[in-house]
C-alpha cells in the first residue's frame, strides 16, 4: 500500500514528512539498527538542508577523518603483511615500518591530489578538469605499482609470488577499507 501511495516519487526528497514518519515507525519495529539513519534523514529534511549542503558537509567530515582512520588502520595492514610473509625472518615490527613508509606515501599522494583538485576549482575549464583527473589517475596507478615494487624489493621474492601476494593483500585491504569508508560516511551523516 505504501508503494502504491508513493509510486510517483523519484527521490527521497519527494517524500512528505507524514510518509517519513510512517517509514520511521516501521523501521523502528522491523530493523531498529536503521532507525538512527531514518531519524537523521527526518531531522535533515525538517531543517531544510539541501542535498548539496549535505554532500558538502559529509565530504568535509569524511576527509578529515580519513587520515585518523589510516593511522588506526596501520596495525591491521602490518598484520596482513606479517601473515603473508615469512614470520621467522621478519618480525611484526618490520612490517610496521614498511606500513608506516607506504602509508606516508599514500598520505602525501592524497595531499597532492587534494591540492590539484583545489587548484582546478579556481579555473573553470573542462581541459583543466580533464588534466587533473588524468593526473589523479596516474597518482593512483603509481601507488599501486609502488606497492608491488616495494614488496618485491623488501621481501626479495620472485615476481609471480610477489604479484600473487600483493594482489591478495590489496584485495583484502580494499575490501576492509571499503567497509571502513562506508562507516566513515555513515558516521559523518549521523553527525551532520
Amino acid at each position: 500500500s505504501e508503494f502504491e501511495k508513493n509510486k510517483e516519487i523519484n527521490s527521497l526528497d519527494d517524500l512528505n514528512s507524514e510518509t517519513i514518519s510512517e517509514i520511521e515507525n516501521g523501521v523502528k519495529k522491523e530493523a531498529p539498527i536503521l532507525h538512527p539513519i531514518i531519524s537523521k534523514y527526518k531531522e535533515i529534511k525538517q531543517n531544510k538542508i539541501s542535498n548539496e549542503e549535505l554532500n558538502e558537509v559529509i565530504t568535509e567530515k569524511s576527509l578529515h577523518l580519513i587520515p585518523k582512520v589510516l593511522f588506526v588502520y596501520m596495525p591491521l595492514f602490518a598484520f596482513l603483511l606479517w601473515f603473508f610473509y615469512n614470520k621467522k625472518k621478519w618480525w611484526y615490527f618490520d612490517h610496521g615500518i614498511f606500513t608506516l613508509h607506504y602509508f606516508t606515501v599514500i598520505l602525501l599522494s592524497i595531499l597532492i591530489i587534494f591540492l590539484f583538485n583545489k587548484l582546478s576549482n579556481f579555473i573553470d575549464s573542462n581541459a583543466i578538469t580533464a588534466i587533473v583527473a588524468f593526473i589523479n589517475t596516474l597518482i593512483v596507478l603509481y601507488l599501486i605499482v609502488y606497492f608491488f615494487l616495494a614488496l618485491k624489493k623488501l621481501y626479495n621474492q620472485g615476481l609471480i609470488i610477489t604479484t600473487i601476494k600483493g594482489i591478495l593483500i590489496l584485495g583484502i585491504n580494499t575490501f576492509i577499507f571499503s567497509i571502513i569508508v562506508l562507516g566513515i560516511i555513515l558516521y559523518s551523516f549521523l553527525h551532520v
